[in-house]
């Protein structure tokens, strides 16, 4: 139980931040920073 738990932790992280690291790259293309 607690290796499922790490292992679905890490997943769900990694994927947090893929689609933050997406969502970013498209608002910077959107407007570019100062």
């Amino acid at each position: 139980p607690i290796v499922a738990f790490f292992v679905t932790y890490a997943v769900l992280k990694t994927m947090r931040e893929g689609y933050m690291y997406g969502l970013n790259k498209r608002y910077y293309r959107l407007r570019p920073p100062r």
